[in-house]
């Protein structure tokens, strides 16, 4: 892993998290792959000054063809499952004989270990009989993921390196993935912190979404994300159903995003009886793992060039912000 250390004169990292196989790239390793034509079209008018036109157009070019596309994915689905009586009663007449256990939320600051802990347990034989997870085709295309999987990875494989960008841990669709990248897409990328990694200079707008406390957004940005969230649950508990050739008791979902670590309250009030499991690191590590992931992986997000000061002080910002509103959430509380 690539050493970042402060500049003597500057004390900002020199990220240069832009070089030239990544700036002209257009949707490999992108969070925005799977968005719909409705939401793409209001992200423009919605983030109209802020977009770099110029330097990005390939970008939006790529984004207005995939948009299309994956709107198209979506109504196929929609009418699959919703006009499908045979599928769609049967699934729902099990959930509610045998209802999936609360689900549980691994959490920690990004960069302490959480994909690790995520990913680790559920590859022996045993754990994938008892859990369920949320893996990388899932969040990418959520529209649409119940029926399209098996055609969508092979036509979207290239997308994706072999190698995760910032440590060099193998990279597939079938790997365990941020749910909240999912719940980002179907929410039109309104409500979620993770719309930073995109507009980066943006990044105080969208700081109030890291914890959704209730005085800090609004009534419908919070229905908004928890609309999303819950439609994302379901369809993974409806394709954890559907494939099962033997009914079996459903398994117990395994889920993990950083930005859940400040939202404990309010997932306990969606999912009681939910369990958590809080994962740390020394701080100074948790810097440079995350400088590190600024420079290799964060360019492929960008629809506007962030400076180096910009980066710097988006991830100091954000891990001191994430640790005062952990403590605010309650998470060193025994529940």
């Amino acid at each position: 892993m690539r050493r970042h250390q402060l500049s003597s004169k500057r004390r900002i990292v020199d990220f240069n998290p832009e070089p030239p196989h990544i700036l002209w790239s257009t949707i490999k390793h992108s969070p925005l792959p799977g968005i719909t034509f409705p939401s793409f079209i209001s992200m423009l008018f919605t983030k109209l000054k802020s977009i770099q036109w110029l330097r990005y157009f390939h970008r939006l070019l790529a984004l207005f063809f995939m948009s299309i596309f994956n709107s198209f994915l979506s109504q196929v689905e929609y009418c699959t499952f919703t006009f499908s009586t045979s599928t769609c009663s049967t699934t729902l007449r099990y959930e509610e004989i045998h209802p999936h256990p609360p689900p549980v939320f691994v959490l920690g600051h990004p960069r302490t270990g959480t994909t690790l802990l995520y990913s680790t347990p559920l590859t022996s034989r045993v754990d994938t009989e008892r859990f369920a997870i949320c893996d990388t085709f899932m969040v990418g295309s959520p529209q649409c993921f119940l029926w399209f999987k098996f055609i969508g990875k092979f036509l979207f494989k290239g997308i994706l390196s072999k190698l995760r960008p910032m440590d060099d841990m193998k990279l597939y669709f079938d790997l365990t993935q941020e749910d909240e990248l999912g719940t980002n897409l179907l929410s039109g990328l309104r409500v979620s912190p993770y719309c930073s990694l995109v507009y980066m200079k943006d990044e105080m707008e969208y700081r109030k979404y890291q914890c959704l406390k209730e005085g800090k957004v609004s009534d419908k940005e919070l229905g908004t994300w928890v609309l999303s969230f819950q439609k994302l649950i379901w369809k993974i508990k409806v394709r954890d159903t559907l494939k099962q050739k033997v009914r079996k008791m459903p398994r117990q979902l395994v889920l993990k995003s950083p930005c859940h670590t400040g939202r404990v309250r309010l997932l306990l009030k969606i999912y009681p009886g939910a369990k958590f499991v809080f994962v740390h690191r020394n701080s100074y590590e948790v810097f440079s793992s995350g400088a590190n992931m600024a420079s290799t992986t964060y360019g492929w997000n960008f629809l506007q060039s962030p400076s180096d000061g910009d980066l710097q002080n988006t991830f100091l910002n954000k891990e001191r912000f994430f640790m005062m509103n952990t403590l605010n959430a309650g998470i060193t509380q025994n529940y």
